[in-house]
C-alpha cells in the first residue's frame, strides 16, 4: 500500500504513441483507486500532430475528414473538458490522486492545478488569466493551456496540455485562439527548463516532495489491456463506445438497501459459482438508491432492473439475466450462465 504523507512521484514517460499515453493515464487512475500507486505527476509528449477528443465529444464525420486531410491524428481520452491539440511541442501534464488518502477534493485539485500552471507561466514573465468555465489558461487572450479531468470512484485525474512550442499552423486551424509559450514570451524555450519549472512550482503549490519513479508492473499491465480493448479501437476513438469491463465478464448484482437475507445469499451463491473463473470476472454489487460512482457507466441491464425495481437481479455483460428471484439458483445454474457469457466473449 502507499504512501508517505506529502510525497508524490513524478514520471517522465518517453512513449510517442498518443493512444497508449492516454491508456497509461487511465491505468494510473485505476491503480491509484485500488491503492496500488502513489499520487502522481506525469509529464509526457507525443510526436504526431493530433486532436484529443474528450469522453463525450460527438464530432461530425465531415469535421473528422477535414482533420485527417490536414494530417491530424484523432484520439479520445477518458476525460471531460475541452478539445485538445497535441504534438511534440506540447507538454502534457497529468495529476492523479485519491480524494480520501490524499485529502484533495476534485474541486481543490482543479484549483491547485490552475494555480501551479499560472505560477509556472509567471516565471517566464507572463501574466496568465484562468477561465475555469472554459477550462483554459490564457495569456494576452491566447490559449496557453487546456484542461480536462476524469474521476473513477474516489480518485481524480487532471490533464493539462501546455502549449510550449506547438506547430502554430496546425493548432490555429483547430483552436483558433491558441498560441505558444515561446511566442507569447518571445523566447526560445528549452524543454528541460520548462520541466524543471513545472516540477518546482508543483512542489511549492501542492506542498509535496516529488520522487522520480517509473510505472509499476500493475500499471503497465493495465495500460496494455486498456490499449488493446479500448484506446486502439475505432469504436472508442470515433464513437466513444467503451468496453463494459477490463475483464472477460462483467457480473452486476442489483439488491435492496439495506440488502435482505435473500440478497445476501444470492451474492454468496454468485461468488461461489465464479470461483473457478474469478480472474476473468469483475463483480459489481449495486444497492437500490445508492447511485453510481464517478467513472462507471450504467449498463442497459442495470438500467432496466433499476427502472422496473427488479430486486434482486443478475446482469451479465450488460444483459439482464435474472430478476425478482424468489429462490437462490443452484451453483450449476449460475455456472452455466457465466460459461455461456465466456463463450460469447471468445
Amino acid at each position: 500500500m502507499v504512501n508517505e504523507e506529502n510525497e508524490w512521484r513524478i514520471l517522465h514517460n518517453f512513449i510517442n504513441e498518443l493512444d497508449f499515453n492516454l491508456a497509461v493515464d487511465e491505468a494510473i487512475l485505476r491503480c491509484i483507486q485500488e491503492g496500488l500507486s502513489k499520487p502522481t505527476l506525469r509529464l509526457w509528449r507525443s510526436s504526431q500532430p493530433s486532436i484529443i477528443l474528450n469522453k463525450s465529444n460527438e464530432v461530425p464525420s465531415k469535421i473528422l475528414n477535414e482533420w485527417q486531410s490536414l494530417g491530424l491524428n484523432v484520439a479520445r481520452s477518458c476525460m471531460n473538458g475541452c478539445l485538445i491539440y497535441n504534438d511534440e511541442g506540447v507538454l502534457n501534464i497529468t495529476i492523479t490522486s485519491n480524494e480520501l488518502k490524499d485529502k484533495l477534493s476534485f474541486k481543490r485539485l482543479h484549483e491547485l492545478t490552475y494555480k501551479f500552471i499560472s505560477s509556472m507561466l509567471s516565471k517566464f514573465d507572463l501574466k496568465p488569466i484562468v477561465n475555469e468555465e472554459l477550462r483554459l489558461v490564457l495569456v494576452n487572450n491566447k490559449i496557453l493551456a487546456s484542461i480536462s479531468s476524469a474521476s473513477f470512484y474516489d480518485s481524480n485525474l487532471i490533464f493539462a496540455a501546455l502549449y510550449i512550442s506547438p506547430n502554430l499552423n496546425f493548432i490555429t486551424k483547430t483552436l483558433s485562439q491558441a498560441s505558444s509559450l515561446e511566442k507569447e514570451a518571445n523566447i526560445q524555450v528549452n524543454l528541460n527548463e520548462v520541466k524543471s519549472t513545472v516540477k518546482n512550482e508543483f512542489e511549492k503549490v501542492f506542498n509535496v516532495s516529488l520522487i522520480e519513479e517509473k510505472l509499476n508492473k500493475k500499471e503497465e499491465e493495465t495500460a496494455e489491456r486498456l490499449y488493446k480493448i479500448k484506446y486502439s479501437k475505432g469504436e472508442w476513438i470515433i464513437k466513444g463506445e467503451e468496453p463494459l469491463t477490463l475483464k472477460d465478464i462483467l457480473i452486476e448484482v442489483y439488491v435492496a438497501y439495506p440488502p435482505t437475507a435473500l440478497d445476501r445469499k444470492f451474492i454468496e451463491a454468485i461468488n461461489k459459482a465464479i470461483e473457478p473463473i474469478k480472474d476473468k470476472v469483475e463483480v459489481r454489487v449495486w444497492k437500490r438508491g445508492r447511485g453510481i460512482p464517478p467513472g462507471v457507466n450504467l449498463t442497459p441491464g442495470l438500467r432496466k432492473a433499476s427502472k422496473e425495481s427488479m430486486i434482486p437481479a443478475l446482469i451479465v455483460n450488460g444483459e439482464l439475466r435474472l430478476g425478482r428471484i424468489t429462490f437462490i439458483p443452484s451453483e450449476n445454474e449460475l455456472k452455466k450462465i457465466f460459461e455461456e457469457a465466456l463463450k460469447e466473449k471468445n
